[in-house]
């Protein structure tokens, strides 16, 4: 991947998310339930070929895999269950140890890599949320979003 792109991506979105995580919790038991979704925009992300998808390094196949199993665990807070505060904390720590394998570890043409780029962009973000309010719905609704453009771009 080109590292210097994103390396200056990555602390970037960690330090808005330590900016984020930094700010005051909200009262205990209070969640946000009722904010919308942000809408990940894949329009301008770089798509491969009608038709076809780029391959996938081993590299890309673990990082993912990754992301995905601490998206499922997140996926009782998301159903209604009650994840404690630490656990989601932990979850989005993992979900950041994750993009840090992948931009260490992921070597990809510079199409593909880009559109990775913003796929993993938008996983930051949200795990920043997630970390700042652990309770935050929409951070958890935004990853699933992220990585459901992953299978249009990889075969994995």
């Amino acid at each position: 991947m080109q590292r210097k792109l994103l390396a200056a991506l990555s602390a970037t979105v960690l330090a808005a998310g330590a900016t984020l995580a930094a700010a005051q919790e909200p009262p205990a038991g209070h969640h946000h339930d009722h904010a919308p979704a942000t809408t990940v925009d894949a329009s301008a992300w770089p798509r491969p070929p009608a038709g076809s998808r780029w391959s996938a390094d081993a590299p890309l196949r673990e990082g993912m895999a990754r992301l995905h199993a601490s998206v499922d665990a997140l996926e009782g807070l998301a159903t209604g269950g009650r994840l404690g505060v630490d656990r989601v904390r932990a979850e989005a720590a993992a979900i950041d140890d994750a993009v840090a394998y992948l931009f260490a570890n992921c070597r990809l043409d510079p199409e593909p890599d880009a559109a990775l780029h913003h796929l993993l962009a938008a996983v930051l973000e949200a795990s920043a949320r997630l970390r700042a309010d652990p309770g935050g719905l929409a951070a958890v609704a935004d990853l699933r979003e992220a990585l459901s453009h992953y299978p249009h771009l990889f075969a994995d």
